[in-house]
């Protein structure tokens, strides 16, 4: 079913139609995810090869992500090298995760969300941290 919108443009209220315009579609989610402390478990670098144990409680939110359509990014320091990427690819293939994951250290335009083990949220626009640490004593904290 065709309608026109404000500006006189035919739309259509068909999601599979390959004549709607990109700006029209739903954006799919990218989330980035940590590798170590985050997907898998680390308490100590080794050596290249050197991975922890996968971590349960967020293997198994990726997998729940991925089923919703959201985009996974592996995000993690190790990825400069190209070596240690296919480690990585490795372990997620042994752990029950896709091979098809970008492992990336670049974080992209395209980011919604990072799950990480360093970062801490800032509300957008206000250079105000969410939740603080003891390193950050001086700064004003949001309940």
């Amino acid at each position: 079913m065709e309608i026109k919108d404000k500006q006189g443009k035919l739309r259509t209220k068909n999601p599979a139609n390959p004549l709607r315009k990109e700006e029209d579609k739903p954006k799919k989610l990218v989330y980035y995810v940590g590798f170590d402390a985050v997907l898998a478990t680390y308490d100590r670098w080794g050596h290249i090869d050197d991975i922890g144990e996968p971590i349960e409680k967020m293997k198994k939110r990726v997998l729940e992500w991925i089923k919703e359509g959201v985009t996974i990014k592996i995000f993690t320091a190790r990825a400069s090298d190209l070596e240690a990427t296919s480690f990585i690819r490795k372990w997620l293939f042994l752990n029950g995760l896709l091979l098809d994951l970008e492992i990336t250290n670049i974080l992209g335009d395209d980011c919604d969300m990072i799950f990480s083990d360093k970062s801490r949220e800032v509300i957008h626009n206000t250079g105000v941290i969410v939740s603080l640490t003891k390193e950050f004593k001086g700064e004003q904290s949001v309940k």
